[in-house]
């Protein structure tokens, strides 16, 4: 039961990674975008997408992922001197 604790904790830690990289390598403009319409599927009702039926959550939790890694990587470059990564939830 540990190993598979182990290996569902390592797998998260990858993909949360690999979101992050992908971060990284995008402009801020394209993370503005990107983020925006993340924000936009993850609102639509799981099973009813615009880009077709989808029955499962996995698309839902993987959006969520890649939209948190964006959000941080805005942040990142904000506190770096980015004015154009502000985002208004930075002032909380």
């Amino acid at each position: 039961m540990r190993v598979l604790a182990f290996v569902v904790a390592l797998v998260f830690f990858v993909a949360c990674a690999s979101d992050q990289k992908k971060a990284s390598r995008m402009s801020t403009a394209e993370l503005k975008l990107r983020r925006q319409q993340l924000i936009e599927q993850i609102s639509q009702p799981v099973g009813f997408r615009l880009s077709g039926f989808h029955p499962g959550t996995e698309d839902h939790d993987s959006q969520t992922s890649e939209k948190n890694a964006i959000e941080f990587e805005l942040l990142r470059r904000w506190k770096a001197g980015d004015r154009e990564a502000y985002l208004p939830q930075f002032s909380r």
